[in-house]
């Protein structure tokens, strides 16, 4: 399974279609993907959706509206063209799009700090706010304080000093 790449896969179903035909042609996916020695990671339907523009149908006209459904899966190289290729056929299909999935990168941690930007050397005023900004990070992460104990602290790190 070494062999598989990931893929992204945005499909746009006839708006006309009911929520069986979906769960059906959900399966048919998936029977599908399998087939070809695949596997569905992720399949999420983001319901009916206005299109921008209308899409000519053979049978039933102009299409208005659509059904929006994002899959991610894995595949070996040369289904990902054969899946393109059936969905030329199908007639739940308005319009699809697969895409090379970038691997999932290392969400950022929520209580890491934030990098401080620091000005040339030759600016003593940027580094003495960068150390003040410094002390109130480390000092008011988990303390609660009035509004006149804010009020001196940040006087005490916008304070400039007279030459």
């Amino acid at each position: 399974m070494s062999d598989l790449s990931r893929y992204e896969l945005i499909t746009v179903l006839s708006g006309q279609l009911s929520a069986e035909q979906i769960n059906a042609w959900q399966g048919a996916l998936l029977a599908l993907v399998g087939k070809w020695g695949g596997i569905i990671t992720r399949c999420q339907n983001l319901g009916v959706r206005n299109l921008s523009y209308r899409i000519r149908r053979k049978d039933t006209g102009y299409e208005r509206t659509g059904i929006a459904i994002v899959t991610e899966l894995e595949l070996p190289s040369n289904a990902a063209k054969l899946l393109e290729r059936a969905f030329q056929f199908d007639p739940m299909v308005l319009r699809s799009m697969t895409t090379h999935a970038k691997p999932p990168t290392k969400a950022p941690r929520l209580n890491s700090p934030v990098p401080i930007m620091t000005a040339p050397a030759s600016s003593t005023r940027a580094a003495e706010v960068a150390e003040a900004s410094v002390r109130a990070q480390e000092g008011t992460s988990t303390e609660s304080l009035s509004t006149a104990e804010l009020d001196k602290r940040l006087d005490e790190i916008l304070e400039v000093k007279e030459l």
